[in-house]
């Protein structure tokens, strides 16, 4: 009998047994599967209203995945439900735990929510 179970993050779950006689052969191929989003650290809180930051150009901070080459931003302003800030739309690729907000993207006095995803050679996770 031939036995084979892979399991690691991201990819699929493969398990099987089955008995094994010179004529046969069996192949195994672990499919990637789409990465988890990352968990926003700063800035923020996960209740509104969050804090009120002291700059036009934060840096944000989330927890690396372990599967994702890189990650995807999106910061929605909330008074007018309107998406300000698409790094995948402008064809950032951010890698790494951080990045740092260009400026003339937020303004003063308005409240905003920011969300992520990953991406990997399945393409990219859910946000």
């Amino acid at each position: 009998t031939w036995s084979f179970t892979a399991s690691k993050t991201c990819y699929a779950t493969v398990s099987w047994s089955q008995p094994i006689t010179a004529t046969t052969t069996r192949h195994a191929y672990l499919q990637m599967e789409l990465p988890p989003p990352p968990t926003p650290i700063s800035p923020g809180s996960s209740s509104s209203p969050g804090p009120t930051i002291d700059t036009l150009t934060p840096t944000f901070y989330w927890s690396a995945v372990s599967c994702a080459d890189y990650y995807g931003l999106y910061i929605r302003d909330l008074a007018t439900n309107t998406l300000v800030f698409d790094s995948q739309a402008r064809g950032i690729q951010i890698t790494g735990t951080s990045y740092t907000l260009p400026s003339g993207v937020l303004e003063w006095g308005k409240p905003y929510r920011w969300n992520m995803n990953s991406h990997n050679s399945a393409g990219w996770g859910s946000s």
